[in-house]
C-alpha cells in the first residue's frame, strides 16, 4: 500500500471536512440514548463561567506534538495550548476508564469510590452478573454544579461512562451513543450548544464531552489512515500482554496517531465554536483518562498495568485564575475535579481530595493509580511504587530519575518501607470512609452495553 506524507497543519481542517463527507462511523448504525435529571433551582453567580471538560479516551500525551512528539499529530491543539496551562506531569487514578472517571467525577481515589470490578461479569464469577458502578452516596461534580446553579450536560461515546454505571447523576441532560467516531459527538454537542446560545440562557452551563478517538481498535477514517508513512503491517490491538512484530507495531502506532490527527480537527471545530464571543466567560479543560501501551512493558492497550505510559495523561486548562504556561509540578485528576468546582463557585464535597489551583505546585499531589487486575502505583518524588493491592510482599519500586520508563525494579527494604509510610499517610483512612459511604454500587449493564464493552476488549474472567 502506498502511503502519503504527513499533512501540513494548514491542510488539517480540509482533511477533516473531507472525512466527514465520507460519513465514516465506527458503528454500523448510530444510536443515541438520552436521559436527564432535574433542572437547577439555585442561582449561580453573575460572573460564573460556562465550563467545558473535554475528555479524550486513551490519549497518551507523549503522542502529541505539543508534548514533544516527533510526528505532527496535533497542529490545532498545539496552537490552542500556547494560551493554556499545560501540565507535563498529570496523572490518572485508574488505567481503565470506569475507574479513572469515577475519580474525576467524585474527587476521590479508588480507595473510596471502589469502582474496581470493571470487567464484564458472569453469574459464575461476579454476583448475578453485576459489575461496579458510581454509587449514589457519592456526590458527582455534576450534582455539585447543579447545586451551584449550573445546567449540566454530559455526552459520552464510551459505554463505561453511561447511565448503566451511574455516571449520569446530576446531569440535567445526558447523551450516550454507540458510535466511536467523534464526529457524531461533535455535531450533537454543537447543535445543542448553538440552540442553547440562541435562546440566551440566564444560567451557566457545565458540559462534559467524552470522545473515544483514539481508543482501539485504531481505525482512523480516510485519509488519516495514511497520514504517517510506515511500512505496511497488521493493525494489532489487545488489552494485555502480546507479542508484536516491529512492522505490526509501527503500523498500529501510525493508525493510533492518525486517530489523534483526525480528532485534532474535530477539536478545532469544537473549541473554536465554544470560545466564540458569548454572554459569559468560557473555561475549558482538555484531558485524557489514561494512555495506551505500545510494548513498553510487553503488552498493548490499557487497563492492565499502572506504568507511566498508561498513568500519565494529557492536561490543558484555560479559565479564571489559571495562568498559561508549561508546568512541571505533578497534578492528579482529583485536582481537576476541584478546579472545575472552584471555577463555578461550587462547594467541594467533604470526601473530595483535590487541591485548589493555587496549591498545584506544592508537591502534594495524590498520585495514586489502580489497574483492572488490582495493581497499585504510588508516585512519590522521583519514585514509583508498584504492588498488587492485596499483597504488599510483591512490591517493587522504580527510580524515575535514571529509569523514566520504569523498567528496572528495586526491592530494597528501606526504600519500600519509606514508600509504604507515604502510602499509609495518603490512603490509610479511606477504607473506613468507603464503608461509611457503601461504595461501590453494583450494576447489571444492559445487553447493548455488554456487546459494546465486549467489542472494546473488556471480557469477564
Amino acid at each position: 500500500m502506498n502511503r502519503i506524507a504527513r499533512p501540513s497543519p494548514g491542510l488539517v481542517p480540509g482533511l477533516v471536512l473531507f472525512a466527514l463527507t465520507l460519513a465514516c462511523s465506527r458503528a454500523d448504525e448510530v444510536v443515541w440514548a438520552r436521559t436527564g435529571g432535574p433542572a437547577p433551582t439555585a442561582t449561580a453567580a453573575a460572573d460564573a463561567p460556562d465550563i467545558l471538560v473535554v475528555l479524550i479516551d486513551t490519549l497518551r500525551p507523549d503522542h502529541l506534538s505539543c508534548y514533544g512528539y516527533a510526528r505532527e499529530t496535533s497542529p490545532f491543539l498545539d496552537r490552542w495550548a500556547e494560551d493554556a496551562a499545560l501540565y507535563e506531569a498529570a496523572y490518572t487514578h485508574g488505567t481503565h476508564t470506569r475507574i479513572a472517571v469515577a475519580s474525576l467525577f467524585s474527587g476521590t481515589l479508588p480507595t473510596v469510590h471502589r469502582v474496581r470490578r470493571v470487567d464484564l461479569a458472569s453469574p459464575e464469577s461476579f454476583e448475578e452478573g453485576k459489575t461496579d458502578g458510581f454509587a449514589t452516596s457519592l456526590e458527582s461534580w455534576a450534582e455539585s454544579l447543579l447545586a451551584a446553579g449550573y445546567e449540566t450536560w454530559g455526552l459520552s461515546s464510551n459505554p463505561n461512562v453511561s447511565d448503566d454505571f451511574g455516571f449520569t447523576q446530576g446531569f440535567t441532560r445526558f447523551w450516550q451513543t454507540n458510535s466511536r467516531d467523534g464526529v457524531h459527538m461533535l455535531e450533537t454537542f454543537l447543535s445543542a450548544w448553538k440552540e442553547r446560545e440562541a435562546a440566551r440562557p440566564d444560567r451557566p452551563l457545565f458540559a462534559y464531552v467524552h470522545f473515544m478517538d483514539p481508543h482501539n481498535p485504531y481505525e482512523p477514517p480516510e485519509p488519516f489512515d495514511e497520514a504517517f508513512e510506515v511500512p505496511h503491517g497488521e493493525r494489532v490491538y489487545k488489552n494485555g500482554p502480546l507479542e508484536v512484530s516491529a512492522d505490526d507495531l509501527a503500523f498500529t502506532m501510525s493508525q493510533y496517531d492518525g486517530e489523534i490527527l483526525y480528532l485534532d480537527g474535530l477539536l478545532q471545530r469544537l473549541l473554536s465554536t465554544w470560545e466564540a464571543e458569548g454572554t459569559r466567560e468560557r473555561a475549558t479543560v482538555v484531558l485524557s483518562d489514561h494512555g495506551d501501551e505500545f510494548q513498553e512493558h510487553g503488552g498493548m492497550g490499557h487497563g492492565m498495568t499502572v506504568y507511566e505510559e498508561l498513568a500519565r495523561t494529557l492536561l490543558l486548562a484555560k479559565g479564571p485564575g489559571v495562568e498559561s504556561g508549561r508546568y512541571e509540578a505533578p497534578v492528579a485528576h482529583v485536582d481537576v475535579h476541584r478546579l472545575v468546582l472552584d471555577w463555578a463557585g461550587a462547594v467541594s464535597p467533604e470526601v473530595a481530595r483535590g487541591r485548589p489551583w493555587e496549591a498545584w505546585g506544592d508537591g502534594a499531589a495524590l498520585l495514586y493509580t489502580e489497574s483492572r487486575p488490582g495493581d497499585v502505583a504510588l508516585r512519590s518524588g522521583s519514585r514509583t511504587l508498584v504492588f498488587p493491592r492485596d499483597d504488599f510482599s510483591a512490591a517493587r519500586y522504580y527510580e524515575r530519575a535514571h529509569d523514566p520508563r520504569e523498567q528496572a525494579a528495586l526491592t530494597d527494604a528501606a526504600g519500600l518501607a519509606e514508600l509504604r509510610r507515604v502510602l499509609e499517610a495518603m490512603v490509610g483512612g479511606d477504607a473506613a470512609t468507603a464503608e461509611r459511604l457503601g461504595t461501590p454500587a453494583r450494576k447489571l449493564p444492559a445487553d447493548a452495553s455488554v456487546e459494546e464493552l465486549r467489542a472494546l476488549g473488556y471480557l469477564g474472567d
